[in-house]
This record gives structure tokens, C-alpha cells and sequence, in this order.
């Protein structure tokens, strides 16, 4: 999701500065996006204690996404990212925990005065819990590790996922006046109603797994580029 939404930021790019100098109705904006998402892992960190993991606090934690959008008579179609990410040891191993949603993302953008741009947001897509395992081998060369890799496994859970969001965008004339550098803020929460079976990066269905969040609440920050006349 993180590479459509990468490509789809530059194609909007390039087009934005092309928009420069030519009465357009329409337009869009593309561009990086800091997300937090507030985490409760409270079934897994039974997992993790049974382990000998120090368990994962509830609370905000930190990701990085992208986004993409492009408008249409106000209607404002495209996609988003948002994840988190942290990290908990045993005493020799560590677990990086990921989650992470994309989503298709509709919306309908209003300007009530100069600059400053509103759109709230309804999101199709999925979210993504995983874990990636290893070994804690310390500092060591790099040689050592095209010899001896060791043992990484990565296991994940995906599910359906709806996304609401409102945000704000405002907007400074960049390099032109039908071009544009902004910032966009916002903030939603992501539902996702089931889960699929955990399972490792090639296939294999990991059994007994904990059940993760019904939804989780989100916020994000968007450094943009962007064109057109809205």
C-alpha cells in the first residue's frame, strides 16, 4: 500500500506544477505523513510476559505513511497510510510491533476562506498487526552477518478495515499562484470488525494467537504538495 501510495504522490506531483499558469476547476495534492496511532495490546502482552517480553504500554505511538489525493468538483478521491510502530525485549530476543492501515480513501474538501481547506474522510482498506522476531546477537560485523544471518520471522494478521477522518489543510502559494505548499492535520479512528488467522511470511497459519483491537483512534500530520483551484 506504502509504494502505490508513493507512486500516486509523484504523478500528482509532476502534474500539480503543471497545472501552473492554467484556469483549472480541479486539482489535487500529494505528499508525507506522520501518523500516531493510540495501541492496546493488552491480549498480547499475555503472550509477550509468557515469553519473557516486558510488555507494551497502551498509548501513541509513531509511524510513517504517505498520502495522495485528487479533486473533482470538490469530491476528493485517493489514498492514505497510517502504522505505528514499537519495540519490546526478552532477554534474548527482540519484537518490533507493527501496525499499519491503508486505505482508499473518499472525501468531499470545502474551503471556507482563503488558504484553509476542510474534508472529512471515508476510508476502505485493511489493517495489518505484525510482529517481526530476532534474535538479540548485539554488535557484530558485517561480514559475520552474510556468513551467519541468523533466525528473523516475521508473523501478521490482516482484516478488513473502514477509516473515518476529518481534516484541516492550509495551504501557501508555491511556486505559483496555481501551485501550492501545504500542511494538512487531522485526525479518525479506524474500525476494523474481524481478523483473519495469524500467519508466518509464507503462508503458514500460526494457531492460538491473541485477538487484537476492534478499532483504534488515530491522528496524523501531512507535509503536501499540491495544485489546482479549490
Amino acid at each position: 500500500m506504502k509504494t502505490k501510495i508513493s507512486l500516486l504522490t509523484l504523478v500528482l506531483f509532476g502534474f500539480f506544477f503543471s497545472l501552473n499558469g492554467k484556469e483549472v476547476t480541479a486539482g489535487g495534492f500529494g505528499g508525507f505523513t506522520f501518523s500516531t496511532i493510540y495501541n492496546d495490546y493488552t491480549n498480547l502482552n499475555t503472550n509477550l510476559q509468557n515469553a519473557g517480553y516486558s510488555t507494551i504500554e497502551k498509548g501513541f505511538y509513531f509511524g510513517k505513511d504517505g498520502i495522495g489525493y485528487g479533486i473533482f468538483n470538490n469530491v476528493l478521491i485517493g489514498g492514505s497510510g497510517v502504522s505505528s510502530q514499537i519495540t519490546t525485549e526478552s532477554g534474548t530476543n527482540s519484537a518490533t510491533v507493527k501496525c499499519e492501515g491503508g486505505y482508499f480513501d473518499i472525501g468531499y474538501l470545502f474551503s471556507p476562506i482563503d488558504y484553509v481547506s476542510f474534508f472529512p474522510v471515508l476510508g476502505f482498506g485493511s489493517m495489518n498487526y505484525s510482529l517481526d522476531l530476532h534474535p538479540s546477537i548485539g554488535d557484530t560485523n558485517f561480514d559475520s552477518l552474510l556468513v551467519n544471518p541468523g533466525r528473523i520471522s516475521t508473523i501478521s494478521n490482516s482484516s478488513f478495515s473502514i477509516s473515518f477522518s476529518g481534516n484541516i489543510m492550509f495551504r501557501l502559494p508555491f511556486p505559483g499562484k496555481y501551485s501550492f505548499l501545504g500542511l494538512v492535520i487531522g485526525g479518525g479512528y479506524a474500525l476494523t470488525p474481524s481478523f483473519g488467522s495469524w500467519k508466518t511470511s509464507d503462508g503458514s497459519v500460526v494457531n492460538q494467537g491473541p485477538t487484537m483491537p476492534i478499532g483504534v483512534p488515530f491522528a496524523k500530520a501531512s507535509v503536501v504538495f499540491g495544485g489546482g483551484i479549490f
